[in-house]
């Protein structure tokens, strides 16, 4: 795979063009950088082998024609300079571009401290990839003024030299503030043009000039038409030549070109109106006028003078541009996020009590079965009650590292009595940071691969819940399973998931009592097909990337209804999520939230999880949360991930660890890869496998066996501690 250079805007750069009003669209078919002004759109190629510092360059600059080159008219601001100066349009434009990239340039580094560094590398970076094509021993110097200016300001600072003239016009470059400034200087940028090509024009040979200048024609004979040269018929409005060979340059040519012109503004609105580069491309695609204006321009010596390093970094940035790989999808998916989700989204956990009641009075599940539930519910409380204290005693000790001491100044008269042993006789102040409140969204897997872990996973997330609703941390319990209503507002994402509330802390104890029963029977029911289960909560398919994408929004609300600063959204999986955003095929995915107008990348050498990197690096940036995994696997399996999944210093210790504990860390790259701020794998079963031993006692029992029964129902509670363990040292933290 090529080695793509993508424009990223999840950064805190993402924020400042937010305030701007700007969005960023990665779009792996543009052929250059434009920008919408009536979307307020700036599209971005892809590029191929550059760094990310020059594709940060380029997007600055890009960004800085969006915010400070205005003009509602562009081309016919070049068509009034072409005019005023007696030069071509083409011309104009190239003078005007150049100027105008030395402000924005300036004034975008200003604005946007942090760009400083990415300009520093990316210039020298094009001139190492001879962007600007200039010979491996060509002098610079001998180059034309306008193309010297160019080359000054972007790359060979300091080793072109100018003529006290030209130096003049290069200082106020280097000063304006203003797109009025830039417009009076191109002006008299201009002038200076002309001048150096009519003394280019002079200093040619005259034999040269005969051929090559269409304006000579002293020694053709006067009034003969036969002794006419093309060059002149060429000129001549007035003679045959108007209407045969030369239409494409006459009064036809000139109205063609006005109709292109024309349809050029329009491009350049759709396009990009605003960014320089978008203009003048706009102009180019015109078939007619401007392609003899391009040849004009060239016989008339006009080229000798023009920025032509401007014109070859241009070139060769379109040529780095990555083109769509019409076989296979694009290189690059482009995702606009929802912009909301709809009722049909989740079903609260209001409707699933209700559900659990009406199973209840229809006599689907019986009381004995209930109170077996409620009875399970209640061996976890000592196993929370004691994770509690244990959360307790970590916040403190985290409280305790953060408390900074410091002397007022004032004596301690209690201390006075020493002031000859010590100089320690000053009273002292604790500044105790403040806690921050925290919120917690919990997402299960309610796959059919879930099948035979649903009642231990379950149990881990209930136990968890009732920690929470102890140390009063707000959180919320989901199932995610695969519907194929329209759950979201607007956006490009697929439509097949359906997140199903069975636990909200915020509610009573007797309702939260009643949810915990309703979930203990969920996770058992599913894992026994022959068992009943409620309506709708059958195991589905894996649509992780759509419920990560429906979280975002669920979690979004519980943090703004509890006034949460800290959030964690933790998953309960099995395995990878089987669809999302569009990614098949794509070297990177990007996504756009269409509210913030943030936009955010993932890229990965090896093909897999992109669009879920993606839609992760969104949660992170919209929310300020941490997404985090732990992984539900069997015991073989859990320590073959953890030996190829951990890095050689975390391998021995995290074998260990499973072996005892049964759980492990799996490596930042690893969870990195899949999206994760962190991701841990626990053993799916290590909550049920010891549940029945006293209930399988026999009445006649020996001591010993109820001794190792006892202690095996010990260990069942304990096996549901390294899930909420891990998650409570987020909290305490």
């Amino acid at each position: 795979m090529s080695n793509l250079s993508i424009p990223t805007v999840s950064s805190g750069f993402a924020r400042l063009l937010a305030t701007e009003n700007i969005s960023v669209r990665v779009d792996s078919s543009a052929p250059t950088a434009s920008f919408n002004v009536e979307s307020r759109e700036l599209i971005m190629p892809v590029w191929e082998n550059m760094s990310e510092s020059l594709t940060d360059m380029l997007l600055g600059h890009e960004v800085s024609h969006a915010l400070h080159t205005i003009d509602d008219d562009l081309l016919q601001t070049v068509k009034t300079l072409s005019k005023n100066a007696g030069v071509p349009e083409q011309v104009a434009m190239n003078a005007l571009n150049v100027v105008e990239d030395v402000r924005i340039d300036r004034l975008i580094q200003r604005k946007y401290r942090g760009l400083v560094s990415d300009y520093a590398a990316g210039y020298p970076e094009m001139r190492e990839m001879n962007l600007f094509e200039v010979g491996e021993d060509e002098d610079i110097n001998e180059r034309s003024f306008l193309d010297r200016m160019n080359l000054n300001a972007k790359a060979y600072n300091g080793e072109v030299m100018f003529t006290n003239e030209e130096r003049t016009l290069v200082e106020r470059a280097e000063n304006t503030e203003t797109y009025e400034e830039v417009l009076e200087l191109t002006a008299d940028v201009l002038d200076l043009m002309k001048q150096q090509r009519d003394e280019n024009q002079e200093n040619q040979p005259e034999e040269e000039s005969d051929s090559g200048d269409v304006e000579s024609g002293d020694d053709a004979p006067q009034g003969s038409e036969d002794g006419q040269s093309a060059g002149e018929q060429s000129q001549d409005t007035g003679d045959e030549g108007d209407e045969t060979e030369n239409n494409a340059s006459g009064d036809t040519g000139d109205q063609q070109g006005d109709e292109t012109a024309e349809g050029g503004e329009d491009g350049v609105e759709t396009k990009g109106e605003g960014t320089m580069e978008s203009a003048a491309e706009g102009e180019d695609d015109g078939s007619t006028a401007e392609g003899d204006q391009q040849t004009d321009t060239a016989s008339n010596g006009w080229d000798d003078v023009m920025a032509k390093s401007a014109d070859a970094m241009a070139k060769n940035l379109q040529e780095m541009a990555s083109k769509e790989d019409s076989t296979y999808y694009k290189d690059v998916g482009s995702n606009k996020m929802p912009t909301g989700i709809t009722d049909e989204a989740v079903l609260p956990v209001s409707e699933t009590r209700k559900r659990f009641a009406d199973s209840v009075s229809r006599g689907h599940i019986s009381q004995r079965k209930i109170k077996k539930l409620s009875d399970s519910a209640a061996d976890l409380r000592p196993t929370v009650n004691a994770m509690a204290m244990a959360f307790t005693r970590k916040q403190a000790a985290h409280t305790a590292r953060r408390t900074q001491v410091a002397k007022t100044g004032r004596l301690d008269m209690n201390k006075l009595v020493n002031y000859k042993l010590t100089e320690d006789i000053f009273l002292k102040t604790q500044q105790r940071p403040d806690g921050k409140n925290h919120a917690l969204t919990v997402v299960i897997d309610w796959s059919g691969s879930m099948n035979g872990k649903c009642q231990s996973t379950i149990k881990q997330a209930v136990t968890l819940a009732m920690f929470c609703k102890k140390v009063n941390v707000p959180c919320e319990v989901y199932l995610f399973t695969s519907e194929y209503d329209v759950v979201f507002k607007d956006g490009t994402i697929e439509n097949n998931a359906k997140l199903l509330q069975i636990l909200d802390t915020s509610v009573r104890n007797n309702l939260f009592n009643q949810d915990v029963t309703t979930a203990l029977f969920l996770g058992e029911s599913a894992d026994d097909y022959r068992m009943f289960t409620l309506d709708g909560f059958n195991l589905g398919s894996t649509p992780l990337g759509a419920a990560l994408t429906i979280s975002k929004f669920t979690h979004q609300s519980l943090m703004a209804r509890t006034n949460a600063e800290v959030g964690n959204i933790i998953f309960l999986t099995d395995g990878q999520g089987d669809h999302g955003v569009q990614e098949r095929g794509s070297k990177a995915v990007v996504v756009t939230d269409p509210i913030s107008r943030r936009s955010y990348t993932a890229q990965s050498e090896y093909g897999r999880n992109i669009g879920q990197m993606a839609i992760c690096d969104w949660i992170r940036g919209e929310t300020g949360s941490k997404v985090i995994n732990f992984f539900m696997t069997g015991k073989r399996e859990g320590q073959n991930m953890l030996e190829y999944s951990s890095t050689p210093a975390q391998r021995d210790q995290n074998i260990k660890t499973w072996k005892k504990e049964r759980w492990g860390l799996l490596s930042q790259e690893k969870a990195a890869r899949e999206g994760w701020d962190a991701a841990f794998v626990v053993y799916d079963n290590a909550a049920t496998d010891v549940d029945d031993a006293m209930d399988n006692l026999e009445d006649d029992a020996s001591k010993a066996k109820i001794r190792s029964a006892y202690v095996k129902s010990l260990q069942s509670r304990a096996a549901c501690r390294p899930l909420v363990e891990k998650i409570t040292d987020f909290i305490a933290a």
